[in-house]
């Protein structure tokens, strides 16, 4: 099996955007992680250090444009769509979540940079794990 990177939502939480990521490893685990746009970022800056991966563009950043936000659906729509690429482009790299220890660290469920608030428990704010 190969590894599977997806991009499968993403929600606001106190004017934050979180984007959901399901990770399928080599074995079929399957988890459900959180992450805001500046983690890409980060992901982005530490993997193009790192050099271990042919790393592609990642969708810009949302300027304080008054003009842009009134199109605010369509950015996140585009947002999310060139995220998913980036993520899939990353994905078809590696045999192994391992593989890549930068990308690894980004895979990892981490509670602490979870969003908080007033979500209501469900399978978006939940760790899941499951074995295909």
């Amino acid at each position: 099996m190969v590894v599977k990177i997806e991009l499968t939502d993403h929600q606001e939480v106190d004017g934050v955007v979180w984007y959901d990521v399901q990770v399928t490893n080599e074995s079929g685990r399957t988890w459900t992680l959180q992450r805001r746009y500046n983690d890409f970022l980060s992901l982005d800056e530490e993997l193009r250090k790192a050099e271990s991966l042919e790393v592609p563009s990642l969708p810009g950043k949302q300027s304080l444009n008054p003009l842009k936000m009134l199109d605010k659906d369509g950015f996140l729509t585009r947002r999310k769509e060139g995220l998913r690429a980036y993520l899939h482009s990353l994905a078809a790299q590696i045999q192994t979540t391992q593989q890549d220890p930068v990308l690894e660290k980004f895979l990892q469920v981490d509670l602490s940079s979870k969003p908080s608030g007033d979500m209501e428990p469900g399978p978006s704010t939940s760790v899941e794990f499951t074995t295909r």
